[in-house]
């Protein structure tokens, strides 16, 4: 029964065979520790949320976009005022991203 506790003193565990060697992809960030960072929340079209750090105040709406891969087409907006985040040229400090949330929604 599951969640019962064996009688004996003996606990079998299941073998298991050896997982086939998978490639590991490592991405190695650098990150300068002169300039100031910042961290965005981001929730995502699916409800996950999580915390993206290590964004500088002087990187672009861009560098939000590459770190989201999707393979639908998607928009990333602010949440008040609701935004659409189209300005490729705008810092994210111009753009009041700074220690904020955006969202990624399906277009």
């Amino acid at each position: 029964m599951p969640g019962t506790f064996p009688t004996s003193g003996v606990v079998r565990t299941p073998t298991r065979t050896a997982a086939p060697a998978q490639e590991r992809v490592t991405t190695r960030f650098e990150v300068d520790q002169t300039q100031p960072t910042t961290s965005v929340k981001i929730r995502l079209a699916d409800g996950t949320r999580f915390v993206s750090f290590l964004f500088y105040p002087f990187d672009t709406p861009v560098e939000l976009y590459q770190r989201l891969l999707s393979r639908k087409p998607y928009e990333i907006a602010t949440t008040l005022p609701n935004r659409v985040l189209d300005d490729n040229t705008a810092t994210i400090k111009d753009a009041g991203l700074v220690n904020s949330v955006v969202i990624q929604k399906w277009v």
